[in-house]
């Protein structure tokens, strides 16, 4: 059940490469968990918004949601497409990523901000509530995950 990664090498298969196989358990680890806590988060964002502002509430908390969990798978998928690479050049696309979704994220916020259909406080406040609960799933998925965080290499003595 050894499947090759799209446009992988022949020794980046998982269980040639135990790096991949790691990152790849954390990513499906991480979107499990980031499902049920972030999509609490968010119906709570939402049924609060929707609660204290009506329809544009809840219209401007859906968005946010939407933005936020797309933004959060995007994260998964790029865990996914670059686990067969080097930690090193792992370590700086995972930076390069985040910044560049954090960019976005600010891009959208503004954007929306002047359509006056949308509230932006409920946009912003579940966007928040969203990155911030699907973050803590993360967490809560690393801690559970049994996979090792160092890898040793092994070396022949002699």
């Amino acid at each position: 059940m050894a499947e090759q990664a799209q446009g992988a090498g022949p020794g980046d298969r998982q269980e040639d490469n135990p790096h991949a196989a790691s990152v790849r358990t954390l990513a499906t680890a991480m979107l499990r968990m980031g499902l049920r806590i972030g999509l609490a988060g968010a119906l709570l964002a939402i049924a609060v918004s929707w609660v204290l502002l009506g329809w544009p509430g809840l219209a401007s908390a859906a968005v946010g949601a939407l933005v936020a969990f797309g933004s959060s798978l995007v994260t998964v998928w790029m865990m996914h497409k670059t686990a067969a690479l080097p930690p090193e050049m792992l370590f700086g696309l995972v930076l390069g990523g985040y910044i560049l979704k954090l960019g976005a994220l600010l891009v959208v916020m503004l954007t929306l901000r002047g359509v006056e259909v949308f509230d932006p406080v409920a946009l912003g406040v579940t966007m928040l509530v969203t990155v911030l609960a699907w973050a803590a799933a993360e967490v809560v998925a690393f801690q559970r995950a049994k996979i090792p965080t160092v890898i040793p290499e092994t070396r022949d003595e002699g």
